[in-house]
C-alpha cells in the first residue's frame, strides 16, 4: 500500500497542476465582461448553489435561442478550404 501511494503521489500532483489552469480558464470563459477588477462577472455562481446553476442554465438557453439553430448549423456545414496545389 505504501509503495502504491509513493508511486501515485507524483502523478496526482501532475494531474492537479495540469487541470487547475484549465478549470480557471473554463470559469472565466463562462463569465461576462465587466469594467472592474477582476474584469469579468461570473455567470455560473457556485456560491449561489442550485439556484446559481439554474440561472446559468436559463441564460445559456436564452443565448442559444437568440443565436438560433440556423447559425449553429451553417458554421458546422462549412467545408475547409483546399490548399493543395
Amino acid at each position: 500500500m505504501r509503495r502504491f501511494a509513493m508511486i501515485c503521489l507524483p502523478y496526482l500532483w501532475l494531474v492537479a497542476l495540469f487541470l487547475v489552469p484549465f478549470l480557471i480558464v473554463f470559469k472565466i470563459s463562462l463569465s461576462d465582461i465587466d469594467l472592474a477588477i477582476p474584469p469579468y462577472t461570473p455567470r455560473l455562481d457556485f456560491n449561489a448553489g442550485w439556484q446559481g446553476f439554474l440561472r446559468f442554465r436559463q441564460a445559456r438557453r436564452k443565448l442559444l435561442r437568440e443565436i438560433g439553430p440556423a447559425h449553429a448549423s451553417s458554421s458546422a456545414s462549412r467545408t475547409p478550404v483546399n490548399c493543395q496545389r
